[in-house]
């Protein structure tokens, strides 16, 4: 079974029997007991690019038999990091003076 990441994805390192390259998702050798509903398999995602990532391509899974893949999508999103700016309160001081030093740090709103 096969599954790609949206572009700008990326896959973490992932378990023995699943491996990652160029963006996608291969799992080989995983086996589901007779009597066993279902089973999971996750991986790590990230990226260092902000935006939403939809992966709700069910179509993108290829290779796999039995696999009913109706509700297969997921959305990843990748927040912008925050920036942090300084101000000092005066430009110039005389000796001994003192003046104020400020800090604001911008967290980016979640976009859903």
């Amino acid at each position: 079974m096969q599954s790609n990441c949206p572009a700008g994805g990326a896959l973490a390192p992932a378990p023995v029997f699943v491996s990652t390259s160029a963006g996608a998702i291969t799992v080989t050798g995983a086996a589901i007991n007779a009597g066993v509903a279902s089973c999971e398999i996750r991986v790590n995602v990230t990226s260092n690019v902000p935006g939403n990532y939809a992966n709700t391509n069910a179509g993108n899974i290829g290779g796999a038999a039995n696999i009913v893949t109706t509700g297969v999508n997921a959305t990843l999103v990748v927040q912008s990091l925050p920036t942090i700016a300084k101000a000092f309160g005066a430009a110039a001081l005389g000796i001994g003076q003192t003046t104020t030093l400020a800090f604001t740090v911008d967290t980016p709103a979640p976009t859903r």
